[in-house]
C-alpha cells in the first residue's frame, strides 16, 4: 500500500488566465480540482469564471495584462502587469493588510491606493494621487517625496515613487517616473 494524502490550497488575490487543458480555457481548464473538492477562492480573477467554487469577490473579467509602461524593473519586461482600465486594479481582498516593506514581485509596495490588487503586481506606480493617470498633478505630489541617502523611508503617501523597490525615493526613481509623463 501507499500513503494518501490530499490538501488544498487557497487561491486569494489572483489571476489565473491563459491555461489549456483538453483544448479548452474554460474556469475548469484554469483551476483543475479533485471531484468533490472545495478549495477557498476568493478575490480572484479565473478565466470563465462560473462561480462553481465558490467563494466572494472573483470575476471572470478580462484581466488587461501587458507590459509594464515605464519599460522595465527587476523582472526582465514584466509581462503580466495590469494596465490602466484593468477590472483587477484594487480588487483584492478588502482586510487584506501588509506589514511595511512587503512588496510585489517586482518590489514596490504590494498596496497602492489603499486595497491590494489581484495578481502578482500591484498597479499605480507614479499615480500618487490613485486618479488611474501618471500626470503633472503627481509630479507635483513627487518633488516633496525624495529622501536622503541616510533615510530610514520615504513618508506616507510617497510609495508609488519608489520604482527600484529600494525604500526611499531618490533621483534614480525620478528618472524612471519622468518616463512615464505623456509628452506634453
Amino acid at each position: 500500500g501507499g500513503l494518501y494524502c490530499e490538501s488544498w490550497a487557497t487561491i486569494s488575490n489572483s489571476i489565473i488566465w491563459g491555461n489549456r487543458a483538453n483544448n479548452q480555457t474554460d474556469e475548469m481548464a484554469q483551476v483543475d480540482m479533485y471531484t468533490g473538492a472545495t478549495a477557498p477562492v476568493n478575490y480572484s480573477c479565473i478565466q470563465g469564471w462560473t462561480g462553481v467554487y465558490g467563494g466572494v469577490g472573483n470575476h471572470g473579467h478580462n484581466p488587461l495584462l501587458g507590459l509594464a509602461p515605464d519599460g522595465g524593473g527587476p523582472v526582465p519586461n514584466e509581462p503580466y502587469r495590469l494596465l490602466p482600465g484593468s477590472p483587477c486594479i484594487d480588487a483584492g481582498d478588502p482586510a487584506m493588510t501588509f506589514e511595511p516593506g512587503v512588496s510585489d514581485l517586482t518590489g514596490h509596495a504590494r498596496v497602492l491606493c489603499g486595497r491590494v490588487d489581484m495578481g502578482a503586481f500591484e498597479y499605480g506606480m507614479g499615480d500618487a494621487n490613485c486618479d488611474g493617470q501618471v500626470d503633472l498633478r503627481d509630479f507635483g505630489m513627487l518633488y516633496n517625496c525624495p529622501t536622503g541617502p541616510d533615510a530610514e523611508g520615504f513618508q506616507e503617501g510617497c510609495e508609488s515613487f519608489d520604482f527600484d523597490g529600494d525604500l526611499d525615493v531618490d533621483l534614480k526613481d525620478a528618472g524612471r517616473f519622468q518616463r512615464l509623463l505623456p509628452f506634453i
